[in-house]
């Protein structure tokens, strides 16, 4: 059974979650911004130093013409690139990916096959957006941005607009402090949604326009930020090394020909 064309027979029910409003940045030049750092500073304080982050994630959206619909994602994510994502639907298991950056295998359940590669390749195959475990940890606490040093900012309207080494961020008054509201980095743009806390409990993902089409919503929940994560936690269980193999390029096809079965 193709992956996706295994989660496509639930999304029926999910596809008012499957599109939201995209981010636009406000039009024209900017204005200076002279109190920009100390708003990057509040804005980032908790994200910025992020070492490892725990919670729930539910996972809706489309991937090129495919919807999916919303899976439960219990996700660990550590500062070194390890990443542990294991994904269900109606209590079913759907696949885990648990690994380092450089080698992350990806378990299909149901097929009982495997894919072992560089963990940010198969994430970009499975969500249509290029995240590496690094810039997912970024996104998910809220800071977007791997790299925090400011190299220029500006004001536009009520945001005030941040450029860092790898993103564009833009931060947004909510509350009466600075919070990131959006940004756009390696060709998609993140959109942030808070009940007032610092961590994002909404992240609405979109590739740019010109890009192959995807959309993605986040609902966190359970949410630990810098928590001790087990050390045996991104290692793959047993079943999944002894699954059939699967290659990076197979998976692709695989992707490519949801719906067809």
């Amino acid at each position: 059974m193709r992956l996706r064309a295994s989660l496509a027979a639930g999304c029926v029910v999910a596809l008012a979650a499957c599109g939201h409003p995209l981010f636009r940045p406000p039009a024209g030049p900017g204005l200076p911004a002279p109190d920009a750092a100390g708003a990057w500073e509040q804005a980032t304080k908790v994200c910025r130093g992020a070492t490892s982050f725990v919670a729930e994630l539910r996972v809706s959206g489309r991937v090129g013409d495919d919807r999916f619909p919303s899976l439960t994602v219990a996700s660990g994510l550590d500062n070194t690139g390890s990443v542990y994502l294991s994904a269900t639907y109606s209590s079913q298991p759907i696949f885990l990916l648990v690994g380092a950056a450089e080698r992350a295998t990806l378990w299909l359940r149901r097929d009982n096959r495997a894919v072992v590669d560089a963990a940010g390749g198969i994430l970009t195959e499975l969500l249509g957006v290029p995240l590496s475990p690094e810039r997912l940890l970024a996104v998910l606490t809220g800071c977007a941005t791997r790299s925090v040093e400011i190299r220029e900012a500006d004001q536009r309207g009520r945001l005030l607009r941040v450029v860092t080494a790898d993103a564009i961020v833009f931060l947004e008054q909510q509350q009466g402090a600075w919070r990131t509201r959006a940004a756009q980095v390696d060709g998609f743009t993140v959109q942030y949604e808070r009940d007032g806390t610092s961590i994002p409990q909404r992240i609405l993902i979109d590739a740019d326009p010109g890009r192959p089409r995807a959309s993605l919503d986040v609902r966190v929940s359970q949410a630990e930020l810098n928590g001790t994560l087990p050390p045996d936690i991104f290692t793959p269980p047993a079943a999944a090394a002894n699954a059939a193999p699967l290659t990076l390029a197979e998976l692709r096809s695989a992707l490519r020909d949801t719906g067809r079965d």
